[in-house]
């Protein structure tokens, strides 16, 4: 009689341990997702920098860069992304888009200046 109790107790708690598994990886997975959409438009914006032909549209960019930064930072307060390496990657590529947004319009504004 306590054997079935017992079974029944130990099925349940291994049913619960792959469920709150599951839930744990589900989340961990929709974080990733979002950096993931975050890595893809700061890369986008570098990869375009030196295509952009005029001050306006390098300052558009530099705007969008601004409030993807600002947007992925509400997410990490909010608890909706992790503060942890993949987040300073994301950091790190959005610095190095502004440098060359940066770049790009020092370069058009030279051109202007001649």
């Amino acid at each position: 009689r306590c054997a079935e109790t017992i079974g029944l107790l130990i099925t349940l708690l291994s049913l619960g341990y792959a469920g709150l598994v599951t839930v744990t990886q589900t989340r961990k997975r929709r974080r990733k997702n979002r950096i993931d959409t975050y890595y893809t438009i700061v890369v986008d914006l570098e990869q375009r920098a030196p295509q952009l032909n005029s001050t306006a549209e390098v300052l558009t960019e530099l705007g969008r860069l601004d409030q993807t930064r600002h947007k992925a930072l509400e997410e990490l307060a909010a608890e909706r992304l992790d503060a942890d390496a993949s987040f300073v990657i994301l950091l790190d590529l959005a610095r190095s888009a502004e440098a060359a947004l940066r770049r790009r319009l020092s370069a058009l504004e030279a051109v202007a200046d001649d």
